[in-house]
């Protein structure tokens, strides 16, 4: 993204309108809880799949996980209000129920009262969405679901072509799938070295890393400078853990996005300065864009001065807050964000 152009959101979930007037290389969201910071990564992360429905149904599901189709239609009319647009610079998705329709005669609407009965009923949702210039549309039941999460949801090859790649950390902690794909291909690419050094900001003396094959509880073990042994990461704290899935994530997403919450959690506030510099570098390096959240004075006021430090990067802090029933984004310029954290001023 990495852009001067704004991005915008517009009837999804908390958001009837959000408007963020400039994205740089690195953005970091503050602000309280229930302000729509994780939000903010949910509709980056629609935006960079194409809305794709696996996707969709993943934000969903994180909140709700409805049982019924009932639920599920309700569900989705309340995460893609009427008229949902992601977009940043020329690239958007338009998201929404358009009718209930009868299958095989696009012609033939029926109310929205009408919900499928059974599975056998030629009556199902239509959910439209429109990538870019591509229109495609899916049906908005349990089996469309459960076929997007077993990756059988068919969709126009140039749809897919257009997918940017994207990585979020959170999902690193629940699927061991993923880690193990992620470093499959960590392992055979340059960007090894991006999450050695990534890990020695924590622990200078790391040499290695490997992942054991133990493919339903994948354990990653480390040797350090000057010893000869393999030993299990979970011995060196969640901060070490929370940096490889960090580094995982950012070689794996090479001109596309990382997206991660909570960016602070399980780390020392001593760490961010280093941390700061080495993502500033590395965004750069790798043509990644970085969209964090935080609710840490520490990472805030960190990410200021790296920001000044690291002037081949773009970074924006932003900061949520309610106004009058109403979410507002305030965000600060590089020197504007430097000045209000070090005066103390309220910016998480």
């Amino acid at each position: 993204m990495g852009s001067t152009m704004p991005f915008e959101i517009k009837n999804f979930k908390c958001f009837p309108e959000l408007r963020l007037e400039q994205v740089g290389d690195l953005n970091l969201i503050a602000g309280k809880n229930n302000v729509g910071k994780t939000t903010v990564l949910e509709a980056v992360a629609i935006l960079a799949s194409g809305a794709d429905p696996t996707e969709l149904f993943r934000v969903m599901d994180e909140r709700e996980a409805p049982k019924s189709e009932a639920e599920l239609v309700s569900a989705f009319k309340s995460l893609f209000g009427e008229g949902c647009v992601i977009s940043c610079d020329s690239r958007g998705v338009m998201i929404g129920i358009l009718s209930w329709q009868a299958r095989g005669n696009p012609e033939s609407k029926v109310v929205l009262t009408d919900f499928r009965k059974d599975p056998n009923s030629k009556l199902a949702p239509t959910f439209s969405i429109i990538s870019g210039i591509f229109p495609y549309a899916f049906d908005l039941t349990l089996e469309s679901r459960t076929a997007a999460y077993g990756g059988r949801f068919s969709a126009e090859h140039a749809i897919i072509s257009t997918l940017t790649p994207f990585r979020k950390t959170a999902a690193l902690h629940s699927d061991t799938r993923l880690v193990q794909m992620l470093w499959d291909e960590t392992n055979a690419m340059p960007t090894e070295d991006d999450l050695l050094d990534l890990l020695r900001l924590l622990e200078p003396r790391v040499k290695r890393i490997t992942l054991a094959s133990a493919p339903s509880n994948p354990e990653f073990r480390i040797r350090l400078d000057g010893e000869t042994d393999l030993t299990p990461l979970s011995r060196y704290g969640d901060g070490m853990t929370r940096l490889v899935y960090l580094g995982l994530a950012l070689v794996n997403c090479q001109g596309g996005y990382l997206l991660a919450d909570e960016i602070e959690n399980g780390l020392h506030h001593s760490l961010f300065p280093k941390l700061w510099d080495f993502l500033f570098a590395a965004c750069k390096r790798l043509n990644v864009t970085l969209f964090a959240t935080t609710h840490s004075h520490d990472a805030t006021t960190s990410f200021s001065e790296a920001a000044m430090r690291n002037r081949d990067a773009v970074g924006v802090l932003t900061r949520l807050q309610r106004r009058n029933g109403k979410i507002i984004p305030i965000q600060f310029t590089e020197e504007e964000a430097l000045m209000a954290t070090q005066e103390g001023l309220e910016v998480r």
